[in-house]
């Protein structure tokens, strides 16, 4: 496979699950503080949807990464930026939405949001068709920080040809405000 695709099915990959838009733009409002979203989980009455709701929001890249191993290429590191949204879900606890539309439902263990397991999500970006399976996903709140760490597989269809990958990331986000 030559080098002109393998940029094309990279960005379909690290764009996905993983919310990459390119433009690592932010919502504005008010961050949640560190001692907040501790005492809000350490309340007594906190019932599981309460702590559904601390998830709920705006989530912007501050750092990391998407490691993407194809067939017939070379492992490709890029740093992830964008926005990712949760929202109380209806089957699930949560969803997750990333730029790109695809979704997941996430469940709620204290202060970290997990995948349910094999989602997949089938879309057609820069006109290459792909289906992916996100294997994991969790998401711990941490103040006004959260880690993201993702992992899972895509098949991609070019001229004809199935291409499969796996990709496993890790990240730091800034939660804005509901």
């Amino acid at each position: 496979m030559g080098g002109r695709h393998s940029l094309g099915l990279f960005s379909v990959f690290t764009c996905l699950f993983l919310g990459c838009s390119g433009g690592g733009g932010s919502d504005a409002g008010t961050i949640i503080g560190n001692n907040d979203v501790a005492s809000r989980v350490a309340d007594s009455g906190l019932q599981s949807s309460s702590a559904a709701d601390l998830f709920v929001g705006t989530y912007t890249y501050s750092s990391g990464a998407i490691v993407v191993t194809c067939t017939e290429m070379s492992p490709i590191n890029q740093a992830l930026t964008g926005n990712e949204t949760i929202a109380a879900g209806t089957t699930s606890p949560l969803v997750l939405t990333n730029s790109q539309g695809c979704t997941a439902g996430l469940d709620v263990s204290g202060l970290t949001a997990i995948s349910r397991s094999a989602q997949t999500c089938s879309t057609t970006l820069q006109g290459i068709p792909a289906t992916i399976t996100m294997t994991s996903y969790d998401l711990t709140l941490n103040g006004d920080v959260a880690t993201e760490s993702a992992a899972g597989t895509a098949i991609a269809t070019m001229m004809g040809s199935s291409i499969n990958c796996t990709f496993t990331s890790s990240a730091n986000l800034q939660k804005s405000a509901k």
